[in-house]
């Protein structure tokens, strides 16, 4: 198998699901991604589901493909339609120009923070040259905002139950990010996030490290709407009293930036 082929099988298992942007940028796999796809597809080792608007394909493993990585054939099941939005927003998120994250394995995720795992699915980012764990929300367009704020209020309870999140919190190392995919969704979920509980404790985005990030491709791809606007950097929805976490220092987290974790590059559609 050639390595751009195995690159790609890896590609999906980890994120589940993948499109042609993100996938020439693997490894500068723009040049050969054409014929390894067709090999791939060709060998039964990938699918490519064109239920997405324009005709778009989105790659996954098949059971076969699976079968060649030596891991669970769960990973080629076919998602339903909340599933494979939850693992596009990821995938995209991921792959944001000039930011580096990654989707974490909960082997991976494990060895950061031991037993038990916090509920949901988290990336590893790096933010100001520090790794940061960041859990992902990947709310459906219809979700209500109080039904989006009381999700995170829920994971954030969930990541205090961890005692290897705990440090993180206090050090800033741990956020919980959310993907949506207009500008006004990200002002009222961000101005939602920001308001003081009804019980007076502050604001969850005073709490925690709360990323809410507006990504255009991700409507291009749901909806099929023109894209007009670049993708968003991070808005983070805190305010300059966010209060300090005194006498915390940094965790000894590990830098998984050192492994051969991939860069994110711009995603063009």
């Amino acid at each position: 198998m050639e390595e751009i082929d195995r690159t790609i099988l890896e590609h999906l298992a980890r994120y589940r699901v993948s499109v042609r942007a993100v996938l020439s940028r693997l490894n500068d796999a723009n040049k050969v991604l054409k014929p390894a796809l067709e090999r791939l597809l060709g060998s039964d080792l990938v699918v490519a589901d064109r239920s997405l608007p324009g005709n778009r394909a989105l790659y996954q493993l098949s059971k076969k493909g699976a079968s060649v990585l030596e891991i669970s054939e769960s990973r080629a099941r076919r998602f339903g339609s909340q599933a494979m939005h939850k693992h596009l927003g990821v995938l995209l998120f991921c792959h944001v120009a000039g930011c580096k994250r990654y989707r974490l394995e909960d082997d991976e995720l494990r060895e950061l923070v031991g037993d038990p795992l916090p509920e949901g699915t988290h990336c590893m980012a790096q933010i100001d040259d520090q790794p940061v764990l960041l859990g992902v929300y990947i709310p459906g367009a219809e979700t209500s905002v109080r039904s989006i704020v009381r999700r995170v209020r829920e994971l954030v309870v969930d990541a205090r139950r961890v005692s290897g999140l705990r440090d993180m919190i206090m050090a800033d190392r741990f956020g919980i990010a959310l993907v949506v995919t207009t500008s006004q969704r990200r002002k009222v979920v961000s101005k939602a996030l920001n308001r003081p509980e009804a019980d007076g404790r502050p604001a969850l985005a005073r709490q925690v490290r709360i990323i809410v990030e507006w990504l255009p491709a991700f409507d291009l791809l749901i909806n099929g709407v023109p894209l007009d606007q670049p993708s968003k950097q991070p808005d983070r929805p805190t305010s300059k009293s966010r209060r300090k976490r005194s006498g915390s220092r940094p965790p000894s987290t590990p830098n998984l930036f050192e492994t051969d974790a991939p860069e994110s590059g711009e995603t063009v559609l």
